[in-house]
């Protein structure tokens, strides 16, 4: 039996989307920033959500499930607050190396909100979006955007406290870069996950 209302602060898992996404290319001009977390949006607790609108937002927007592998997992987390140039670049390139980018928490405490914002980024491509504040503890997220190369066993661990996940599971990357700046990056600097960065930067290629 579907219930007609979530409430948020019982929710204990990630919230997953995928939307098929108009992404057009970045603007130049926009400043390179960082944006600490504490000024992201977070989970409203107490909140009541509507499930019904929720489900035609998710109809509208083309909402579905994130790709998942086996290997390592590419997870790039962000702030709707980003320089909207930022935005469009990390979202017009996560689909093409299978990178789901993360929110701390929705727009306005509405999914509704959130998944319209993310659709004014214009243009056409599928992008996955993850709702999951635990995952900025989980990696110690200080800053967005931040690009986080995961062990799958890293990147799915249920751990809750801040900086749980184990340093030799993932490779952090903070700066507002491109993807293949920070994959590079990578590829330069840890060789355990150097050959992953190789085969992701390649999704890149023109």
């Amino acid at each position: 039996m579907l219930a007609t209302e979530w409430h948020p602060a019982r929710f204990t898992g990630p919230l997953v989307m995928a939307l098929t996404l108009g992404v057009g290319p970045a603007r130049a001009t926009e400043p390179a920033r960082q944006h600490r977390i504490d000024a992201l949006p977070q989970p409203m607790a107490g909140t009541k959500v509507d499930l019904a609108a929720v489900a035609r937002g998710y109809e509208a927007a083309g909402v579905g499930a994130a790709p998942h592998s086996a290997g390592p997992r590419l997870l790039v987390f962000i702030s709707l607050a980003m320089p909207e140039g930022s935005l469009r670049r990390l979202a017009a390139d996560a689909p093409r190396v299978g990178a789901v980018l993360v929110l701390r928490g929705l727009e306005g405490g509405s999914m509704i909100k959130t998944a319209a914002r993310i659709g004014q980024l214009g243009g056409a491509g599928k992008v996955s979006i993850q709702i999951d504040p635990k995952a900025f503890l989980r990696f110690a997220i200080e800053q967005v955007p931040t690009m986080i190369l995961a062990r799958d066993v890293a990147a799915t661990s249920p751990c809750q406290e801040r900086g749980c996940a184990a340093p030799e599971g993932f490779v952090a990357v903070a700066g507002d870069v491109t993807l293949a700046h920070a994959l590079d990056h990578v590829a330069r600097s840890a060789p355990r996950f150097a050959r992953e960065a190789r085969r992701l930067r390649a999704g890149l290629e023109p």
